[in-house]
């Protein structure tokens, strides 16, 4: 982590410190002109990004060379947030400046081990179905619809947490986008108005282009439209945490019997098997439905969201149960 942070300072910095160093000496009064306040721009977004990378930030910054300290602190100084010097020591003032910085960004950064402040108990993403769902005591309390990662850039499963939440974020490209600058918040920003970040380099963001939703279009991250990126952030906690799955079916109960939904398989999991099927029907069989003839022929591969009745209440009384009469 230290290592890609540093090199990654070093970069940037041979790309835009000379220049706004440049205008600093020249005018005693510290006015930068158009092309040093978009570099105090570049600089914000890339310290943004280092900030998003880490539960903490001082203390790792502490272990990195005095060169390295000396290029970081040069940056927070051209944005205005005095280290009490560049002297390559990363000491109180530094540490202080560095939270000024968080503060007035919107950065919220906490410890690995910090509680999570949310009425939900979890957010729960499928990535075949297109939707992040609110769980509150069990159940599913609101839906959002996501666009999700492409085959090539996926979107990584497991359990996650949020760890970093972020409103006015600024985008800063990452290696695939070498002749991109990075975008202030604003309309063009590719990240909307809100991040909340959930594993690193990974978020749930807002985005300025709507019609990508219900698409695998992303660099692996969740995208959602605005509006609702603003009302997600409001709704969870730091802590809250985070299940991805790839899940291609899903068995609804209806009053007239079992459904199962099959959604396209994006990533060719080939996830769509009877096993798997299956294994998802168990728990309904012990309660007492039986799967209709031709059970296989719903789980042909799909390119669009299918919807099929599969199975009905036998008039055998379920595993574990009296039938009444």
């Amino acid at each position: 982590m230290i290592r890609r942070l540093v090199t990654c300072i070093a970069i940037l910095l041979l790309s835009f410190l000379p220049t706004a160093f440049t205008a600093s000496s020249d005018n005693t009064t510290n006015t930068l002109d158009s092309t040093s306040l978009s570099n105090q721009q570049a600089a914000a977004g890339f310290l943004e990004s280092i900030l998003r990378d880490t539960h903490d930030y001082g203390n790792q910054l502490a272990a990195i060379s005095q060169a390295d300290a000396i290029k970081v602190q040069s940056m927070l100084e051209i944005l205005g947030y005095h280290c009490g010097g560049v002297d390559g020591i990363i000491g109180p003032n530094t540490k202080r400046a560095i939270k000024a910085f968080q503060k007035d960004r919107g950065v919220v950064q906490v410890s690995a081990n910090a509680e999570k402040n949310s009425a939900y108990s979890e957010i729960r993403i499928n990535i075949p179905e297109f939707i992040l769902s609110l769980i509150e005591k069990g159940k599913v309390s609101r839906q959002f619809d996501i666009a999700v990662g492409t085959s090539y850039e996926q979107t990584p499963t497991g359990t996650f947490h949020l760890f970093s939440k972020i409103e006015n974020p600024t985008w800063f490209p990452g290696s695939n986008f070498f002749d991109q600058s990075p975008v202030p918040p604003g309309p063009d920003n590719p990240l909307g108005t809100r991040w909340m970040e959930f594993t690193q380099n990974y978020g749930i963001h807002g985005t300025n282009k709507d019609w990508d939703i219900s698409y695998p279009v992303s660099g692996g991250c969740i995208r959602m439209h605005d509006v609702e990126a603003r009302q997600l952030y409001e709704m969870v906690g730091i802590g809250t945490p985070v299940v991805i799955v790839y899940e291609t079916m899903k068995i609804i109960e209806k009053s007239d019997g079992l459904y199962l939904k099959v959604f396209p398989d994006i990533y060719r999991k080939k996830t769509s098997t009877q096993e798997n099927f299956l294994q998802l029907f168990e728990p309904f069989a012990a309660a007492g439905y039986k799967i209709l003839p031709n059970p296989t022929d719903f789980l042909k591969e799909v390119d669009e969201i299918s919807e099929t009745k599969i199975a009905v209440k036998s008039n055998i009384a379920p595993i574990g149960k009296v039938k009444k009469e």
